[in-house]
């Protein structure tokens, strides 16, 4: 599982081309699976790609970082697929403040 994360992983870092959403579509937020966009886009496209190859339990996690910044990753079983990075890392290893996390349909507060 972990070398397919790397894969894909690699595959979304050397493709992804950060773009707000507002200077692409003047609006605050626009969610869509794309590399052509900003951290939720980079996530989605992420877990679009790892579904192809079976990986299905994915799930969407808002986290803010060290600058108290809103984001938003990719968590796999532990592993994180994060924009900002430059390896699947290890959510133990980023200095994150999680806040909660997309399971069953619902964003449920992280304690």
């Amino acid at each position: 599982m972990k070398q397919i994360l790397d894969d894909v992983f690699e595959q979304a870092k050397s493709q992804h081309e950060y773009i707000t959403d507002i200077e692409q579509h003047s609006k605050l937020d626009h969610w869509r699976p794309k590399l052509t966009g900003d951290c939720e886009d980079f996530a989605l496209w992420c877990d679009k790609e790892l579904n192809k190859h079976g990986i299905d339990y994915g799930e969407y996690v808002l986290c803010y970082t060290e600058t108290n910044e809103c984001h938003l990753v990719l968590s796999v079983k532990g592993y994180i697929l994060d924009n900002r990075q430059r390896f699947v890392m290890n959510n133990a290893d980023l200095k994150y403040k999680w806040a909660s996390i997309f399971r069953n349909n619902e964003w449920l507060e992280i304690k």
